[in-house]
């Protein structure tokens, strides 16, 4: 062996031995990759349905139809070069890669094979079949395959990622919606109150005029206008005022439930409709 053909040996031993370092290290790459995208969407996953458990609870508390959660579809496996799914090729066994081979056939018995013979051709009449050739079969289009496009799971993660922090962000909104009073939400304890009692003290109002011209009439007795005027309808103002305020002025969520001041409540009830007693029935 010369000296050159020595060098071109060791060059090419050297550059066989970077061609399989490289391979090495991309086959280690591609391994990490895989792992840390594998604990990836475990993690997501385990965020999921902590957040899925959150939104029942939440649904279950606000009085809202529990959603309906689809199963999710299995995901296809992870290629050496990290991305989902494989792409068609050939595979170590033959064949495609992600499809079976056909199994193979038991051997029988050998035959001897017969000389074909050319059955004649009928002469039918009517339209023909276009030919590929003077006597060949006819030909036939079939559509292609579409190409495998390969999906890169770092970009899918950090959509999956964006739309659970979406969702959190929407849960948050809802639970701060949720605990906070239909009636007056931005207003205070004491102000929600006040608005209530006064709102039914006004609505009280109406009968008592209607009572304070009946009795100026004399079509209504003065026991009863006086009873209804100053006891019925300031019980009905508050009770209506106490109730509603239960209803709507309590937030659905949160275990601080507000005070819903009902000895002011019915002091003012019963003073407010009081004074508008005399204004009624004064001539």
């Amino acid at each position: 062996m010369t000296m050159q053909g020595f060098d071109e040996y060791a060059t090419l031993a050297r550059h066989l031995h970077e061609l399989q370092r490289s391979g090495e290290r991309t086959t280690e790459q591609a391994a990490a990759r895989r792992e840390s995208t594998g604990d990836a969407i475990d993690q997501l996953g385990q965020r999921l349905t902590l957040q899925q458990q959150r939104l029942t609870e939440l649904a279950q508390l606000i009085g809202e139809p529990v959603p309906q959660w689809n199963a999710p579809a299995p995901l296809p496996p992870l290629s050496v070069t990290g991305h989902l799914g494989a792409p068609a090729g050939p595979s170590p066994q033959g064949g495609v890669a992600g499809q079976e081979a056909y199994p193979e056939l038991a051997a029988g018995v050998d035959r001897v094979a017969l000389a074909a013979t050319p059955a004649p051709t009928p002469s039918v009449p009517g339209p023909r079949l276009p030919m590929s050739g003077a006597d060949g079969p006819p030909t036939q289009q079939f559509p292609h395959p579409a190409p495998v496009v390969p999906v890169n799971p770092d970009a899918e993660l950090d959509l999956a990622y964006r739309a659970t922090a979406a969702a959190d962000e929407a849960a948050e909104r809802v639970e701060s919606q949720a605990g906070q009073p239909a009636f007056l939400p931005t207003s205070s304890p004491l102000g929600r109150a006040l608005a209530a009692y006064l709102i039914f003290i006004v609505a009280a109002n109406i009968p008592q005029a209607l009572l304070g011209g009946g009795y100026k009439s004399g079509s209504v007795g003065a026991f009863t206008a006086l009873a209804w005027m100053l006891a019925g309808l300031p019980a009905l103002a508050f009770f209506g005022a106490y109730i509603s305020l239960t209803i709507w002025g309590r937030p659905r969520l949160g275990a601080n439930q507000p005070n819903l001041y009902a000895r002011l409540g019915f002091f003012l009830c019963f003073l407010a409709l009081a004074i508008t007693t005399c204004f009624w029935v004064t001539p």
